[in-house]
């Protein structure tokens, strides 16, 4: 041991660190991560009352060793430490296998990252149009939509990284996207798939167009897929949460589909819709049965993931304010939609869609992306915006007549907002620059979901 300020020609012995840790049990949402660390030559002792707080003890521990010379040794400049429960429940970060393929010792190295930064969520976004990279043992045909047929996961390696997650007190938070997004899942199961051209789907933001790409929400075999997957995922995360998506469903897409049509008349829904703007495909912005369609989907596959065992379920914020009835923007939530339904919000609120205190003021739990898309084409290492700029509980602007302002400040509001979440789409993101796109980025990220970012920002900067 050795005071920062002098470092000196000889040191203190250090022989042991006592760790006072009740269990291992796995991570939960609402783990108290506190802890008590002391450094006292010839022992350290940490002491918390649950293993994530033990961890985040044993982080801060070995953030404060040094190499001197050959040997390595620990700044007593701070002879005792608190660590405070962190500001945010819920500190993510949200990877991409969908787009680009990322091999198992690759999230291995997030997850030791995350660890290392104090992000406590992995939010794995498994599949997407582009590709189905899981091999689902229930349904082996869907690895048809893989890349490749080694570019997939296999039960074991989810597995493995939910073992390695919770050995670094990290959830693990699984995404199958639906009813869109789903191209890929098409290419095992297109029984299961509306069939639209891509003249009737919205495109991409890369400017392509991703259709047939939605589930078919009038098929009883959509559902019977959606139960069994949901059922194998529940064994490998018992009473864990998922995130079942819900975005940028197209509308446009199922209103082409004379066979859904007639499958929505069946069972009594209203297939009538105004048409889009300039002769735009009718239904373009959700004429009231497709979106009601849209919306008991959700509500099912909720349902469905409950029964599994699911002690929390995630959404996209279309779910909140774009499937709802009626033609106003933002529409009400779906009716039915499960109240304890963590949100997350994405859609930039001057936009005019919700927000997390739209949505928080409505009841429901609120996970903030907003600006925290690690993907982005800003330089690698612009850290301090990230750092500064963004809180979950209000916008970046601070003018109130600006339509993106919003602020959470009652306190139950505030106690919904569970914490934010950096993002890394996979759309230009793979393999060989993950890492520098998300280092040092979501670091500040965590930081400020830690402790705030006005908590200490000169020191934090320095």
């Amino acid at each position: 041991l050795w005071p920062r300020e002098a470092p000196a020609p000889e040191t203190l012995p250090l022989e042991s660190v006592a760790v006072d840790c009740p269990n291992d049990a796995p991570p939960a949402r609402d783990d108290d991560e506190s802890y008590r660390l002391v450094l006292e030559s010839p022992k350290d002792w940490i002491n918390a009352s649950t293993f994530a707080g033990c961890h985040r003890a044993l982080e801060a521990f070995s953030q404060l060793t040094v190499s001197v010379g050959g040997s390595v040794v620990v700044n007593s400049s701070r002879v005792a430490l608190t660590g405070r429960p962190p500001l945010f429940p819920y500190r993510g970060l949200m990877i991409d296998s969908g787009r680009h393929f990322l091999s198992v010792p690759e999230v291995l190295l997030v997850l030791d990252g995350m660890a290392a930064s104090g992000l406590n969520v992995l939010h794995w976004h498994l599949t997407d149009s582009q590709s189905w990279p899981w091999r689902s043992k229930s349904h082996p045909e869907l690895i048809q939509g893989a890349y490749r047929s080694d570019l997939t996961y296999s039960r074991a390696d989810l597995d493995l990284v939910v073992a390695y997650a919770d050995d670094r007190a990290i959830r693990v938070i699984p995404e199958i996207d639906l009813p869109g997004h789903a191209a890929a899942a098409g290419v095992g199961r297109p029984d299961v798939i509306v069939d639209c051209s891509p003249d009737d789907a919205t495109p991409i933001y890369d400017g392509s167009y991703q259709s047939p790409s939605l589930l078919d929400p009038t098929k009883n075999e959509t559902y019977a897929l959606l139960d069994d997957l949901f059922g194998e995922l529940a064994s490998i995360l018992p009473g864990g949460a998922i995130h079942l998506g819900g975005d940028e469903v197209q509308i446009g897409c199922m209103n082409s589909s004379a066979a859904l049509r007639e499958r929505m008349e069946t069972l009594g829904y209203n297939t009538s819709c105004p048409p889009g703007p300039n002769g735009a495909n009718p239904c373009a912005d959700g004429g009231p049965g497709f979106k009601k369609l849209v919306g008991d989907f959700v509500v099912r596959a909720q349902t469905l993931a409950k029964a599994h065992g699911f002690s929390s379920v995630g959404n996209w914020q279309e779910v909140f304010d774009h499937y709802g009835e009626g033609a106003a923007t933002p529409t009400p939530p779906i009716d039915g939609l499960d109240p304890n339904t963590v949100l997350y919000a994405w859609l930039a609120p001057a936009w005019g869609w919700g927000n997390p205190a739209t949505m928080a003021a409505a009841g429901f739990r609120v996970v903030s992306t907003l600006g925290l898309y690690v993907s982005s084409s800003q330089d690698n290492t612009d850290w301090q915006s990230y750092y500064s700029s963004v809180h979950p509980l209000a916008s970046a602007t601070t003018n109130t007549s600006d339509p993106g302002f919003y602020n959470v400040t009652d306190p139950q509001d505030v106690s919904r907002v569970l914490g934010g979440e950096a993002c890394l789409w996979g759309e230009t993101a793979g393999a060989s620059d993950f890492s520098v796109k998300i280092w040092p980025r979501a670091a500040a990220v965590a930081e400020a979901l830690v402790s705030g970012p006005e908590d200490d920002k000169d020191a934090a900067l320095a």
